[in-house]
């Protein structure tokens, strides 16, 4: 769905980042580790594909750097070895290099694809097959 009751942040906003970074020094002082839900909403092509027209009349500019590669250097100073997991969903219309792919290359420690947990979790063989056999990183 559309998420209507989840807050929607602009991480296009200088202000949004620095709150969040400031969250994530925050969570990392109390934890060795944490998933990422939908981490892939943070990447700037995906911002721009979903929110950029309506953040471009509002008066914001699509960031020269991705919010993890400018957030997660600055957590790993005072947290080197904080573990970060990205729950990635991996459809070609997100990123059609993939999003796992991606998120690694910005700084997490490991990825996973969604919807291959889920189709695990499951247990239907066909539906995973069909999801290995039709996943944008197997061509």
């Amino acid at each position: 769905g559309d998420w209507t009751d989840t807050a929607q942040l602009n991480y296009w906003s200088e202000t949004c980042r620095q709150h969040m970074l400031q969250e994530l020094l925050h969570l990392a002082d109390r934890c060795d580790g944490m998933r990422v839900d939908m981490a892939m909403l943070c990447v700037n092509d995906v911002v721009e594909r979903t929110w950029g027209p309506l953040l471009r009349e509002q008066g914001f500019q699509r960031p020269h750097e991705e919010f993890w590669v400018w957030a997660l250097p600055q957590l790993r100073k005072s947290h080197p070895n904080f573990l970060l997991v990205a729950e990635c969903y991996e459809y070609e219309e997100i990123l059609p290099h993939g999003t796992m792919l991606e998120l690694l290359r910005q700084g997490f420690s490991a990825a996973y694809d969604k919807v291959m947990y889920d189709r695990l979790t499951e247990g239907h063989m066909d539906k995973l097959r069909g999801h290995l056999y039709h996943h944008p990183c197997m061509g």
